[in-house]
C-alpha cells in the first residue's frame, strides 16, 4: 500500500514574519548603540582638537609672557601687550564670536605695529575652537615679580550635538626682574 504522504519542508508564513520581526530589532539596537559611539567619538575628537589647540596656543603666550617685560592691559582685558625680549611690542588681542554672522570667538597675535586691527593680527586658535570669553589679568606688586592670569572660555566641534565647553586658567610671571 502505497501512502500518499508529503514531507512538507520550509517556514511557514508566520514563521518568517517573526524571524524577521526578531531580526529589525536586533538591528535597530545595534545601529542606536553604534550612533552613540559614533557620537561619542565625534565628541571625543572635538576635546582632543580643543585640548591640543588651546593648549599649544596657551603655552605659547605663556611661553611668551615669562620672557617679556611691561605687561599692559587694553579694552576691557581683552587685549595684552608687552615687550619681548628681543625689544618688539607683542600683543595678544580677545575677538567676541558674532552669533548673527556666525563667527567663533578667537585670539589673535600681532608683533611690532599693531596699530592697525585686524589688518596686521593673525589669528592663532583653530576655527573648530569657539572662544566666547577671554581675560587678561596684569598683577604687578611692587618688587614682586610681575605676573598675567589668562582666562578663558569656549566650545569645541563643529557640530551642534557634539560641542563641548571647556574653562581654563593660567598664570605666567615675569622670569627676571629689570632692574
Amino acid at each position: 500500500m502505497l501512502r500518499n504522504k508529503k514531507i512538507k519542508k520550509g517556514f511557514t508564513l508566520v514563521e518568517m514574519l517573526v524571524a524577521v520581526a526578531i531580526f529589525m530589532m536586533v538591528v535597530t539596537v545595534a545601529m542606536s548603540a553604534l550612533m552613540s559611539i559614533i557620537n561619542a567619538n565625534r565628541k571625543a575628537s572635538a576635546i582632543q582638537s580643543v585640548v591640543s589647540n588651546v593648549n599649544f596656543v596657551i603655552e605659547s603666550i605663556s611661553r611668551d609672557i615669562r620672557m617679556g617685560s611691561d605687561y599692559n592691559n587694553v579694552i576691557d582685558n581683552t587685549t595684552i601687550n608687552y615687550i619681548s625680549p628681543s625689544g618688539d611690542r607683542i600683543y595678544y588681542h580677545f575677538v567676541s564670536p558674532d552669533l548673527d554672522k556666525k563667527i567663533n570667538g578667537f585670539l589673535s597675535k600681532c608683533t611690532g605695529s599693531c596699530d592697525n586691527f585686524p589688518t596686521n593680527y593673525s589669528q592663532i586658535t583653530s576655527p573648530d575652537v569657539n572662544i566666547l570669553s577671554l581675560a587678561f589679568y596684569v598683577v604687578k606688586d611692587g618688587d614682586v615679580q610681575p605676573k598675567v592670569i589668562i582666562i578663558m572660555e569656549g566650545e569645541a566641534g563643529n557640530i551642534i550635538n557634539a560641542k563641548s565647553k571647556f574653562n581654563l586658567q593660567t598664570t605666567a610671571s615675569q622670569r627676571s626682574m629689570k632692574e
